[in-house]
C-alpha cells in the first residue's frame, strides 16, 4: 500500500496507550497530520490504575505524526464533550474515529450487580456512541470521515460471564450497521472489526482446560500489529467503498463475518408438525450451530 493513498487527516484512538490502541497508533504513525490518542490508564475491569500511561507511552518512539495525548475516562456523555473540546481546540476537526477502549468486568448473570453491568456498558458502548454522535457532525459538514469500531467476537457468539461485554460489543456492531446506512451520503464509512490478538485479556485467561491452552497458544503469536494495518487499509483510498462490514484480523488471517440474514425459510400451515420438519432440515443443512462459547470456537479454528 502506497503512503499517498492518506490525505492529511486527524485520527482519534480511544484505549490508544496499551495493546491493540498502541498497535494501531504505531501503524498510522506518519500517515496522518495529527494522532490523538485518548486512554485514562484503566485496569482490565475499568478501575484507574496509571493515569499517566498515556504520557510514558508515547515518549518511548519517535513518532512522525503530531501527538496529542489526553487521559479522559470515555464513559459518559460528559467525559465524550471534553474529549471532543480537546480535539477541536487543538485542530479543525477529527477525520477518522477509532473506537476501541474497553473494559471487563466479569461474573455470571445470576452473580452480576448493577455497577457491573453498568460501568461496562458505560466505558464500552456510550462513550463510544456520545463521541461518535458529536464527531459525525463534523464528518457531515465536511463530507469525508472514517469510523471504525474494535469489537469481539464474543459480542457475537457469547462467552461465560460475560453478559455486560458481550452486550456492549454486540451493540457496537449494531450501531456499525446503523451509522454505516445513516452517514453514507456523506462520505463517511463505518466498519467493525474483531481482533484475535496478544493483549493484556488474553494475559489473565487461565489455561485450565485443553481447549483454552490451544486458544492461549494461537493468542499469543498474533501480534496486534495487524490490526492496526487493517484499520490503515480501511482508512485509506483503497477501503473508501467499504462500508458496514464486521472483519476479523488473525495475525497473517484475514476473514470477513457473513451478515445476519435470514438462512432459510420453510413455508406451510404453522403446526407442530411444520416447526419439528424445519429443524430437522436446518440440522441437516448445517444451519443450527453447536453451543459454544467465543474461546472455544476460536480454539478450533487451525492456523
Amino acid at each position: 500500500m502506497n503512503d499517498n493513498n492518506f490525505l492529511p487527516r486527524t485520527v482519534l484512538i480511544t484505549g490508544a496507550a496499551r495493546g491493540i490502541g498502541m498497535a494501531i497508533a504505531r501503524e498510522l504513525d506518519g500517515h496522518f497530520d495529527t494522532l490523538i490518542l485518548d486512554d485514562a490508564g484503566v485496569s482490565i475491569n475499568g478501575e484507574i490504575e496509571n493515569p499517566d500511561i498515556i504520557y510514558n507511552e508515547i515518549k518511548k518512539y519517535n513518532w512522525k505524526s503530531n501527538i496529542i495525548p489526553t487521559n479522559i475516562l470515555l464513559n459518559s456523555h460528559e467525559s465524550a464533550r471534553q474529549i471532543y473540546d480537546l480535539a477541536i481546540e487543538n485542530v479543525k476537526s477529527v477525520d477518522i474515529l477509532i473506537n476501541n477502549a474497553a473494559v471487563l468486568n466479569d461474573k455470571m448473570v445470576f452473580n452480576m450487580t448493577e455497577n457491573q453491568w453498568q460501568e461496562v456498558l458505560n466505558s464500552n458502548l456510550n462513550g463510544h456512541f456520545f463521541l461518535t454522535s458529536m464527531i459525525s457532525n463534523d464528518f457531515r459538514r465536511n463530507l469525508y470521515g472514517r469510523i471504525i469500531n474494535v469489537i469481539s467476537s464474543s459480542g457475537l457468539i457469547g462467552d461465560y460471564g460475560q453478559s455486560n461485554y458481550a452486550a456492549s460489543k454486540g451493540a457496537l456492531f449494531s450501531l456499525t450497521r446503523v451509522w454505516a446506512l445513516e452517514l453514507a451520503k456523506y462520505g463517511v464509512t463505518v466498519n467493525a472489526i474483531a481482533p484475535f490478538a496478544h493483549t493484556r485479556v488474553t494475559d489473565i485467561i487461565p489455561e485450565n482446560t485443553p481447549w483454552l491452552k490451544d486458544y492461549l497458544e494461537k493468542a499469543r503469536v498474533a501480534d496486534p500489529s495487524s490490526v492496526g494495518k487493517l484499520c490503515k487499509f480501511l482508512i485509506s483510498s483503497d477501503g473508501r467503498y467499504i462500508t458496514g462490514q464486521l472483519f476479523g484480523i488473525r495475525g497473517d488471517e484475514f476473514y470477513i463475518f457473513s451478515q445476519p440474514r435470514i438462512a432459510d425459510i420453510v413455508k406451510g400451515e404453522i403446526t407442530q408438525d411444520l416447526f419439528n420438519s424445519a429443524i430437522k432440515k436446518w440440522e441437516d443443512f448445517g444451519l443450527l450451530y453447536p453451543l459454544e462459547s467465543d474461546l472455544m470456537y476460536m480454539s478450533k479454528i487451525e492456523r
